[in-house]
């Protein structure tokens, strides 16, 4: 309990289970009087400018986030070390409240003139305070709001008793009687160990507490529908045979029952038996398993990734002989292009810590077709003791047994749906994993089974999915969106969306599947280790009422949703183009589109004020950049409104979290009603068809030449006699080339802006301790999205050496598309990939001729240099990204860098198995200083104590380094 008052006022904020649902991931200030910008400017938080203040006598409150997330106890220790008021801490704290339930709940729904705040947080006057001081009306508050849920019920039970006198009333009446004994065991009947909580007395006994109900239902089974199947247990009753133990002596390999190998578990089962192996499936998941896999992750990461930690870490404790921690790149599906599996399952055999990876089988599995499955286990063949013949005949023999047990199910269901005896029918929406595993969905089957609805997954809906529907790249994903555009024309059919906390992909999954829905009565369940069952009862029998009082009963036609079309326009006539910074590199683009004719724009760096307004119109499950992102966009629909513009920015065919960017804005635009303004967001394939073969190389040149005008700047910067002549003579330096891509002589231009760099009055007293800078495209190289890492780091007497921004990943593509065709024999292929190879290295030499003199680190890994580096680490070249920046981080470590900075924005996928992979390259490299540094917009106090820790490392690692070296001369 905290005391918020001033000379007049007292308030008294309560941090009660209420407030910590709504807790917010970071603080940020909330006023502009000179009080708040004072203590906003010592802890580095952002402040709102369109703050309405609130009279806490003289303190003006924190507001704790208005679109963030899972506010950390931390941050609320942080500011109070940092000598932030109290009552300025509680008053943001009640800010966040009413902000994160106007923003989610509210939504853009009108409010009424009548406002009555019920419920337990409503005891808060804090809360009431800041409800008013937001809506701008008063509030009132019920006088029995704590117990305003159970005086309804008792209301609703004497209507329905006094509307049938037939019904016989089982009420106890008001006495309590003696006093109820309460005590608690814990049932041991499966693997979810709940604790069940008991009340007892002279008349019975009172359960509450077990997830499945098998103790709180008891006598009302025969109430409930018995004979109504639950599909996702036969599903897991279906399964298990296919693992039974064979009588022959065969070496075991582990199956977790977890992520995306749950989609599939007779596949893998008649697989390995195919190879001569015993398959064991781990067992069903429990508080054990997460706490196993909690307990062997060193960075935070959704929920399905801690629980197959766990279950990897459970069959290693059970003996078995190898272990199955595949890397699942492409699942099976009709498309190649939307049937990705999410990064951090791409990326899971480096995630897991463990001291066991000699027994582990981690091959890269692709099911694009059967050679890149087989292609994908040449590095375990003898490991597996299977020839190349043996693996695809097991292949074969495992795709059939899939397909007649896929098959079988979804007979089944049909028939169950035929059958009827069913109060409704959901389709369950959600991936495998959430779908078949009960500890992670908290038995919702059985419990909706038990409320006489018929469930029936995703994968066994009685109709195909609709192919063209969805152009998301992961496949589970565009298999919810898919599935919703076909559920939102079967009225009889009632969805339910099922997700994890912190899903990056559903981000964009979600806005899709609004467009989809639009005008049906649909449900989002997201669940994550924190376990509540009540709440989950509560909102399936608030979405039974609501489907049952016909609200939202059917959907708006297709002529009225927005169309599912890629963001790649590209105009053949000249256009306004706008282009948001997000790196030095932007002029590289400006040049392109200049150069076909158009009229391009960077925009400036993004401020704070972009950042607050990207953050209003996304959900905070993106990655950061999105946010920052849209706020350019919505920023340059309003300065410029009805102008037709085209927004640029690079996207990719990579399924990243950046493939669905273009997607997402599309949707907000629709939304916001805003027509005149194109999103633009091409896949390079796109961009080379627009612009052609020249115009491409012009681009390449260019952008290599911008990548070595920043290296060169971060070698003189440090050293510069006036701050800042660096920074003046660099920008003149990308307009320079930017006018050269659009026409003009790139080479010359980068000679030019070399020459102006040097002559730049420096002076070099010594040399300085490098750090090396890896990360995401966006926050490793961009000064709004890192609060400007490298300046920070030059000041406090260290050098910058930066990665490069997107000239690796072309060169990555270019080498690796081109030794495909080798190893495959595809002659056409190969003179088209040859002949753009041959095209780089001619390209590559101009630039580097003039380039070499002048820059000291000019030297970047080749593509069969780079597998070498990451074989120890991260060997998956399929996942791109995650792949070269691990290259990175072993490039640094090894060519001298005295410490490394993982520089990532939060929600990163990328950047989270980055970090996951580091600790591993740290102590190959004679314990190098190596940090992730995760960036959400404004001033952390604790990554800037983070940091600061680091460069004391990095100084030390330097001096012990350079001491090294004198005692061997």
């Amino acid at each position: 309990i905290f005391e918020i008052g001033g000379q007049d006022s007292k308030f008294i904020a309560v941090r009660d289970t209420g407030i910590a649902d709504f807790a917010m991931n970071k603080i940020c200030a909330a006023g502009t009087g000179s009080f708040l910008e004072e203590q906003a400017r010592e802890l580095g938080i952002d402040i709102y400018s369109d703050f309405v203040p609130l009279a806490f006598g003289s303190e003006a409150p924190l507001d704790l986030g208005s679109r963030c997330t899972v506010f950390m106890e931390t941050e609320v220790i942080n500011a109070v070390r940092h000598g932030t008021p109290a009552g300025a801490i509680c008053a943001g704290l009640s800010y966040a409240v009413v902000k994160n339930y106007l923003n989610k709940v509210v939504e853009s729904r009108p409010l009424g003139s009548t406002i009555v705040f019920q419920g337990g947080v409503a005891s808060n006057d804090a809360v009431v305070a800041a409800f008013e001081n937001i809506i701008g009306a008063p509030v009132r508050v019920h006088p029995y709001n704590r117990i305003s849920g159970a005086i309804g019920a008792a209301i609703a039970a004497r209507n329905e008793a006094a509307a049938d006198k037939r019904k016989q009333s089982h009420f106890k009446g008001l006495d309590p009687g003696p006093q109820p004994s309460l005590w608690s065991f814990e049932c041991r009947r499966c693997s979810n160990n709940c604790e069940v909580n008991v009340i007892e007395t002279p008349a019975g006994r009172s359960y509450f507490g077990d997830v499945c109900e098998r103790f709180t239902s008891l006598g009302s089974e025969n109430e409930r529908k018995p004979g109504l199947p639950n599909i996702a247990d036969e599903f897991l009753k279906r399964c298990d045979p296919y693992f039974a133990t064979s009588s022959q002596c065969r070496p075991t390999i582990g199956i977790p029952r977890a992520s995306t190998l749950m989609a599939h578990l007779p596949f893998w089962a008649v697989f390995f038996r195919g190879l001569g192996m015993q398959p064991l499936l781990s067992g069903n998941t429990g508080q054990e398993t997460l706490a196993l896999g909690i307990k062997n992750l060193s960075v935070g990461v959704c929920l399905p990734i801690k629980l197959i930690a766990g279950h990897v870490h459970t069959v290693l404790e059970n003996g078995v002989d190898l272990v199955f921690v595949p890397s699942v790149v492409v699942l099976p599906g009709d498309v190649p292009s939307r049937s990705y599996s999410c990064p951090y399952t791409m990326a899971v055999p480096y995630i897991i810590g463990t001291g066991n990876r000699d027994r582990f089988i981690t091959p890269t599995v692709s099911f694009v077709d059967e050679e890149s499955f087989v292609e994908g286990f040449d590095a375990w063949r003898g490991r597996l003791g299977a020839s190349k013949n043996r693996i695809r005949e097991a292949y074969r023999a495992a795709r059939q047994a899939q397909d007649d047990f896929d098959r079988s199910m979804k007979t089944w269901t049909e028939g169950l749906l035929k059958a009827d005896g069913y109060r409704h029918v959901f389709a369950i929406l959600g991936k495998p994993y959430n779908t078949f595993d009960t500890f992670m969905n908290m038995n919702l089957f059985e419990r909706l089974r038990r409320m006489g609805v018929l469930a029936v997954p995703l994968a066994y809906l009685p109709f195909d999915l609709p192919g063209g529907a969805s152009n998301l790249p992961w496949r589970f994903s565009a298999d919810i969106h898919r599935a919703a555009v076909a559920v939102a024309q079967i009225p009889e059919i009632h969805p339910v969306i099922i997700s994890n906390f912190g899903c990056g992909p559903d981000a964009f999954t979600f806005k899709q599947i609004e467009q989809a829905l639009h005008g049906r009565a649909y449900l989002i369940l997201e669940f994550d280790e924190h376990r509540g069952e009540a709440g989950l009862i509560t909102r399936l029998e608030a979405f039974m009422d609501r489907i049952e009082n016909g609200s939202g009963a059917f959907a708006l036609p297709d002529s009225l949703r927005s169309s599912n079309v890629p963001a790649a326009c590209i105009p053949a006539s000249p256009a306004e183009v706008r282009i948001p910074y997000f790196a030095d590199h932007a002029y590289a683009f400006s040049g392109l589109w200049k150069y076909k004719g158009h009229h391009a724009e960077v925009l400036p760096l993004p401020d704070d004020r972009i950042r607050i307004l990207g953050e209003r119109h996304s959900l905070g499950k993106e990655c950061h950049p999105y946010s920052m992102l849209v706020g350019d966009l919505i920023d340059v629909a309003a300065r410029e409104p009805g102008r037709e513009i085209v927004f640029y920015f690079p996207g990719t065919s990579i399924p990243c979290l950046l493939h669905q960017y273009g997607a997402g804005m599309q949707v907000l635009l629709h939304e916001l009603g805003i027509d005149f303004v194109k999103v633009s967001a091409p896949t390079g394939e796109e961009l080379t068809n627009a612009f052609g073969i020249d115009g491409i190389e012009r681009f390449y040149m260019g952008l290599l030449a911008i990548e070595l005008c920043v290296k060169a700047v971060c070698e003189i910067r440090p050293y510069e006699k006036a701050r800042g002549s660096a920074d003046r003579v660099h920008r003149g330096n990308l307009r320079r080339i930017e006018a050269a891509i659009a026409g003009g002589d790139i080479v010359e231009a980068l000679n030019e802006s070399l020459q102006a760099l040097t002559r730049i009055p420096a002076e070099r007293k010594g040399s300085r301790p490098v750090v090396g800078i890896a990360g995401d495209l966006y926050t490793k190289v961009n000064p709004a999205a890192n609060n400007d890492l490298y300046r920070w780091l030059e000041d406090r007497e260290l050098e910058v050496w930066p990665s490069m921004f997107q000239i690796d990943l072309l060169d990555f593509g270019i080498s690796r598309r081109l030794f495909e065709s080798v190893s495959r024999c595809r002659m056409q292929d190969l003179l088209f990939n040859g002949s753009l190879a041959i095209k780089r290295l001619v390209d590559v030499w101009k630039i580097r001729r003039v380039a070499s003199p002048r820059i000291s680190r000019l030297e970047e890994p080749g593509y069969l240099e780079m597998k070498k580096l990451a074989a120890p680490y991260m060997p998956n070249e399929a996942h791109q990204l995650l792949f070269l920046n691990t290259v990175k981080v072993v490039d640094f470590a090894r060519r001298g860098a005295d410490g490394i900075i993982n520089a990532v924005c939060f929600n990163c996928m990328i950047g989270n198995a980055s970090a996951a992979i580091i600790e591993k390259i740290r102590n190959d490299y004679h314990d190098i200083p190596i940090v992730t540094a995760v960036y959400s917009g404004g001033e952390d106090p604790s990554r800037a104590m983070v940091l600061e820790a680091f460069v004391n490392q990095v100084k030390r690692h330097y001096a012990g380094t350079r001491a090294g070296v004198a005692s061997q001369k």
